[in-house]
């Protein structure tokens, strides 16, 4: 208290805002609130030794799901199987026919892969063979059961060797797990059909890398029987080392040879093969 010759009494005083919590709870949250609004924001690149990493990219998830088509060829009308355009491709590659309601045309599909750079060689092959309309379609699949097999083969790869016992058509545990699921998916969606197209390097005679692969694709059509698939929804290619993706000068590209190809097609869809 203090007096000034006015003859007015001054007081000097201090406020300061309480905050009462009920229980700890509310004092932890408390506390916590506090020292967030007084916080100050620090531009962490500003720091010599700091590094910023992208955790995530919408544009990366889209290439994740993106696969890449090796279209032959499109048409108003639809092609029959007698047609010389598809001499010398025939015994090559599966043909799949796709209507695109959209654009009103028949597109003829004999490959899809998860990068541009395996989808290349099909291209170049097919190029190199007069079918000078192929072109490299990119597409993210709004079809479920086509989604679902793409996710099947980012988690379980392609590789033969990894469903396969070396230079065998048994069956390994990576190709039970794998049919497992396929068979799953088969069962979802009733009326699709699959195609199983088996690879080999080019280790051997022509002969029986066409054997084996056949075999191969033959006993992955047999297990997805016994799990109750129709063998009418089955259909088994073995295509030895006649589509190889690398020069086989390395272990690690006759590896990229030896690979498992799956395609699903539609009942009611007219397939070449």
């Amino acid at each position: 208290v203090k007096l000034d010759g006015t003859g007015i009494i001054k007081k000097a005083w201090i406020s300061r805002r309480i905050t009462i919590c009920k229980d700890s709870l509310e004092i932890a949250l408390f506390k916590t609130s506090m020292n967030a609004t007084n916080a100050e924001l620090v531009e962490v690149s500003s720091y010599d030794h700091a590094v910023v990493k992208t955790t995530y990219s919408a544009a990366e998830e889209v290439r994740k799901e993106a696969v890449f088509q090796v279209e032959l060829l499109s048409s108003k009308t639809r092609i029959n199987t007698e047609n010389p355009i598809f001499k010398n491709i025939l015994n090559r590659y599966f043909i799949k026919e796709i209507f695109l309601s959209d654009e009103g045309t028949y597109s003829y599909i004999i490959d899809e892969k998860a990068s541009l750079m395996a989808a290349y060689p099909t291209y170049k092959d097919v190029v190199s063979n007069g079918s000078k309309d192929a072109r490299v379609k990119t597409l993210i699949h709004t079809d479920p059961s086509e989604k679902e097999l793409h996710n099947l083969k980012r988690v379980y790869g392609t590789s033969s060797d990894a469903f396969f016992w070396k230079n065998d058509y048994r069956l390994s545990s990576g190709g039970y797990a794998l049919l497992d699921q396929i068979a799953i998916l088969m069962k979802k969606y009733p009326e699709t059909k699959l195609v199983i197209m088996v690879h080999t390097d080019e280790i051997g005679t022509s002969w029986y890398n066409q054997y084996l692969s056949q075999k191969r694709a033959q006993t992955m059509v047999n297990y997805l029987i016994n799990r109750y698939v129709s063998k009418n929804r089955l259909i088994a290619k073995g295509y030895g080392n006649i589509r190889p993706l690398a020069p086989g000068d390395s272990e690690k590209k006759k590896r990229l040879n030896r690979r498992v190809d799956f395609m699903l097609i539609n009942e009611k869809q007219l397939n070449f093969y």
